[in-house]
C-alpha cells in the first residue's frame, strides 16, 4: 500500500488566554523547502498587531454580524449561551491582564491595563512566531464580526505574499549560483545554509569561483 505523502500547512491563530479566537490554515507546500522553514515575518509584526487591536477594540455599532447569507454569528453564539444555560453577559466580559513596563529608575514603574491577546504563526506542530499584545477597551463582540475575519484573512495574504517574494528569490538565487559556479540543481539543493550563502555573497570574487569550479569538476557528473 502507497504510503500517503504528509501535507505541510501554516497555521495563523489569534488566541485569548488558552482560547482559539479564529484561525486560518493555508498549504505550505506551495513554496520551496528552504523558504517553509525559514519564515521571518518580523517587520511585518507591527502591522499585524495594529490590524487586530483596531477590531478588537471597536465598538459593536461599527461592526458587522451579518453575512451575505444572512448568518448572524453574534446571534447564534448568544444562542447557544441560552442553550447551554450559560450567562453570555458574564462570558462576554473578558479578564483584564495589566502590562507592566519598568524604567531605569524603579519610581516609573507604570502599569496599563488591558486584555491580553496572542498570536502565532506556525507550520504543522512547529511555532514560527508568537507575541502577545494588549488591547485597549477590549470589546467582546468584536471576535464574532466579519471586520475580524476580514484582518485576518488580509494578514494571511500578505503572508502568502511575502512567500511568494521569497520562494522566486530563492529560485533566481539558484539560478545565479547554477551559472556562476557550473553546478547542477541537484548540487544546488545540496549546499548547506551557510554553504549556499557564501556562494552568493562571493559571486563577485573571481578567484573564489575558479575554486569552487575546479572542486565541483573533480565530482562525478549528476546523473539522472
Amino acid at each position: 500500500m502507497e504510503d500517503k505523502k504528509q501535507e505541510n500547512n501554516f497555521k495563523f491563530g489569534l488566541f485569548l488566554k488558552q482560547e482559539n479566537v479564529t484561525e486560518k490554515i493555508f498549504s505550505a507546500d506551495l513554496y520551496n523547502p528552504v523558504v517553509r522553514y525559514s519564515v521571518n515575518i518580523r517587520e511585518m509584526i507591527p502591522k499585524i498587531i495594529g490590524s487586530l487591536q483596531g477590531v478588537l477594540q471597536s465598538k459593536s455599532k461599527d461592526l458587522t454580524f451579518v453575512d451575505d447569507h444572512d448568518y448572524n454569528s453574534l446571534e447564534f453564539y448568544k444562542s447557544l449561551c441560552e442553550i447551554n444555560n450559560l450567562d453570555y453577559f458574564k462570558l462576554k466580559v473578558p479578564v483584564q491582564y495589566p502590562k507592566s513596563t519598568v524604567g531605569p529608575d524603579t519610581k516609573h514603574y507604570q502599569k496599563r491595563g488591558g486584555t491580553e491577546f496572542k498570536f502565532g504563526l506556525y507550520i504543522n506542530a512547529n511555532t514560527i512566531v508568537e507575541r502577545n499584545f494588549y488591547v485597549d477597551n477590549y470589546n467582546p463582540e468584536s471576535r464574532f464580526s466579519l471586520e475580524l475575519i476580514d484582518a485576518v484573512n488580509l494578514i494571511v495574504e500578505n503572508i502568502k505574499n511575502y512567500l511568494k517574494n521569497s520562494d522566486l528569490n530563492h529560485m533566481w538565487d539558484d539560478y545565479k549560483i547554477i551559472n556562476t559556479y557550473g553546478l547542477n540543481i541537484q548540487q544546488v539543493r545540496e549546499l548547506s545554509r551557510e554553504r549556499r550563502d557564501e556562494f552568493l555573497r562571493k559571486i563577485g570574487d573571481y578567484n573564489f569561483i575558479e575554486r569552487v569550479r575546479i572542486d565541483y569538476n573533480k565530482q562525478p557528473e549528476f546523473t539522472v
